[in-house]
């Protein structure tokens, strides 16, 4: 019998191919982090918890209060960054300024500048203002000179209640020159502000009533913008100066009262 020409088959099993990707490897668990593989769920919302009872930047426990800042530290939770704040201080105490009268860019020179021109402004309308038909020139020169005696003493009274206001907030008064400059430029724009309302033609009760408020408020508007104080430390400010203010009206008016009560009467 001839020899078959096929060849012979390989009955031998193959081995099996290997996967050339490797397994992957389980994830490691980081020390102090619960598996959430192994069913601990519940315990990372317990570290969450805890997490935010802590201050995020020191660790101290704030799970006993309400505060946004933390006391150890001073770490602000709500703008999330550290803030220089004492043990003992208040938010009314972080509005207190360093010195009631710092420099600034708006020199004390063009303050001073303003302030002056503002108040001759202003005695040019009260003469316009007291002029008429039946007035007097002694009345328009009284009316002038008025506003120009007056300017400076509402500095004077000023600068003194810049001083009460930096005692009693228990601060620093600062430059001295600062403060005249500016104070003068609040008392100058409040004379010029309360002028201009009687040109309105007005009735004097209401043009006077319009004016000084009207000047009360340009007042307190100057004195918040160029000392940069907080509204409640120019309201303080304000507050003193007003009382001076109505002190030395009293006086005037004890002065003019007892010149008058003691002048000797002539016999008709």
């Amino acid at each position: 019998m001839a020899e078959s020409e096929h060849e012979p088959f390989d009955l031998e099993p193959e081995e099996p191919k290997k996967d050339a990707t490797p397994p992957a490897k389980a994830r490691p668990v980081r020390e102090g982090v619960p598996d959430v593989r192994s069913g601990g769920f519940s315990k990372v919302v317990e570290e969450a918890k805890r997490a935010a009872d802590r201050c995020p930047n020191c660790g101290a426990d704030m799970s006993d209060s309400d505060a946004v800042i933390c006391v150890d530290c001073g770490y602000d939770l709500v703008k999330g960054k550290l803030r220089a704040v004492k043990l003992g201080t208040t938010e009314e105490d972080e509005e207190k300024p360093t010195d009631l009268s710092r420099p600034s860019a708006f020199g004390w020179k063009i303050s001073l500048g303003l302030g002056a021109a503002a108040i001759v402004a202003a005695a040019t309308l009260a003469g316009v203002n007291a002029a008429g038909a039946e007035t007097a020139a002694m009345d328009v020169a009284r009316a002038v000179l008025r506003v120009l005696v007056y300017g400076p003493v509402q500095l004077g009274l000023g600068l003194a209640a810049v001083y009460m206001t930096a005692r009693m907030l228990d601060v620093k008064l600062g430059r001295v020159d600062v403060a005249a400059g500016r104070m003068t430029m609040a008392v100058g724009f409040a004379y010029l502000t309360f002028q201009l309302m009687h040109t309105l033609g007005m009735a004097p009760a209401a043009q006077y009533l319009l004016g000084a408020a009207l000047a009360a408020v340009m007042y307190y508007i100057v004195i918040w913008l160029t000392f940069s104080l907080a509204p409640k430390v120019a309201g303080l400010l304000g507050a003193w100066h007003a009382v001076m203010w109505i002190a030395f009206y009293v006086l005037i008016f004890i002065i003019n009262w007892l010149e008058a009560t003691s002048a000797p009467t002539v016999a008709g």
